[in-house]
């Protein structure tokens, strides 16, 4: 997209198939109009929002009161060396289908039973590789090559390359791409990373635009979905905005964050909804509304140490897995910091109006345990109920006007360890599809015997 002040444009694993609060909070809830950036002024995923992917409907699965274990996809083989845990990006869903993306291939899952659908092999994709979060009419783009240096555009229905296209190189060694951010939206296919910035046509891989050299401002992540929005820095991050971008990758508006201010995390796109730091926080200190025209509509204020926020990764559409947006009723959920109830430790989930900001009201756990929210459905909330070592997940249905929550199903209790090992020990992501319930690592350690699975899938 042009580039403010720059004057143009800018800078496997294998199916294996398986038969198988109370608590009164003891601060409260802080409105959004209260407090705003600690550096004052004014001034947005696999968001737990949909993301664009298609799915089933609701109503072809049955609503079970206990869920059980369909199958499970074994981890895969780290490949490669690593000082740390790996971790393997992209995870679509298209149809009946569930695409992983692996350190080694992409491969299709079949929802209701899986087994393989397609796999394509990526014998040379590192475990740094970056993958776009969302899909376009069935499609993505995800890195591969032994420097992450080359973009691979996929047909996700088919499970067919469309392309490959090489990422343009300022020479800066075998790290240059690993911090590659991935967005797709409409037609586009959009990359930044350290330093450089393209821009693709998702259904060609023509060049749509490239970083220029000695830009005063460049693009350094892209968020996609719904719209396409670029974080554009200027002076060497001294000042950041947010651009939507046009189909044809020209700029769209403008919103530019407040001086001081770290833009965080694009929790969604439909509506804008922005989390930012400021001053020194160490999390998310403020969430801004955004309207259609990049306009503010309204400010949450986050108190330091008052929500959780499970994040994964440093880029703006990196997964937030307990927060939800819900378009329909104007609302935000979040997850409270965990405190001591009557007996347990416990957390709730507060919901506020992204008119005004404010908070509307807090849902205690049905049961004495961690609660986040996980997804929308038929018009409820449905929230999660952390796995203990003494009981598996619990699934609740929330009523988004007054936050009475109550039973919705469970999981079932013979995989309970395998659910605790991959929700409390290792990383993973929590997925709410068509009445089905997936656990998805992405993370991974080299020795694979501490690899609890790749995908549990319940239903």
């Amino acid at each position: 997209m042009p580039e403010t002040g720059g004057g143009g444009r800018p800078g496997g694993g294998k199916g294996r198939i398986v038969a198988v609060v109370a608590a009164v909070v003891a601060v409260l809830l802080m409105a959004g109009g209260g407090v705003w950036l600690l550096a004052g002024g004014d001034g947005d995923t696999e968001s737990r929002k949909s993301d664009g992917n298609t799915g089933r409907d609701e109503s072809a699965r049955k609503h079970k009161d206990r869920l059980g274990m369909l199958w499970e996809v074994d981890p895969p083989r780290v490949a490669g060396s690593t000082t740390g845990p790996a971790e393997a990006r992209g995870t679509w869903f298209v149809g009946d289908t569930i695409v992983r993306a692996w350190f080694d291939s992409v491969t299709g899952y079949d929802m209701n039973t899986g087994k393989e659908v397609w796999s394509l092999d990526l014998a040379r994709r590192g475990p740094g590789c970056g993958a776009a979060p969302t899909v376009s009419d069935g499609r993505t783009v995800i890195q591969w090559g032994g420097m992450c240096e080359k973009v691979m555009a996929i047909d996700l229905v088919q499970g067919e390359k469309l392309w490959t296209k090489d990422l343009p190189s300022k020479g800066r060694g075998t790290d240059e791409y690993l911090e590659t951010r991935m967005a797709v939206s409409g037609d586009i296919a959009a990359a930044a990373w350290i330093g450089n910035a393209i821009g693709f046509d998702l259904s060609t891989g023509e060049v749509l635009w490239k970083a220029e050299d000695g830009a005063e401002c460049r693009d350094t992540d892209y968020v996609g979905g719904e719209r396409l929005i670029a974080k554009v820095e200027c002076d060497f991050g001294a000042t950041v905005a947010l651009h939507s971008v046009k189909p044809d990758g020209s700029k769209g508006w403008e919103w530019k964050a407040p001086d001081g201010a770290f833009v965080e995390r694009v929790i969604s796109l439909d509506p804008v909804v922005v989390g930012i730091k400021a001053g020194e926080a160490l999390d998310m200190s403020d969430i801004v509304v955004l309207g259609e025209n990049g306009d503010v509509r309204s400010k949450i204020n986050i108190p330091e140490g008052r929500y959780l926020f499970h994040s994964t990764g440093i880029g703006l559409a990196d997964c937030c897995r307990n927060i939800v947006v819900d378009k329909a009723n104007d609302a935000l959920y979040l997850q409270t910091n965990n405190h001591q109830g009557d007996d347990d430790s416990v957390t709730e989930i507060v919901a506020f109006d992204l008119s005004t900001g404010k908070s509307k009201w807090l849902s205690e756990p049905v049961e004495e345990r961690w609660a986040a929210p996980l997804a929308m459905q038929g018009g409820k909330l449905l929230g999660y109920e952390q796995v203990t070592h003494d009981a598996p997940g619990l699934i609740t249905s929330i009523d988004p006007e007054t936050g009475k929550a109550s039973a919705y199903t469970r999981l079932p209790e013979n995989t309970q360890e395998k659910e605790f090992q991959m929700v409390i020990v290792n990383e993973c992501h929590l997925y709410w599809r068509d009445g089905m319930f997936l656990v998805v690592a992405y993370s991974f350690k080299q020795n694979e015997a501490h690899n609890e699975e790749g995908v549990l899938a319940f239903g």
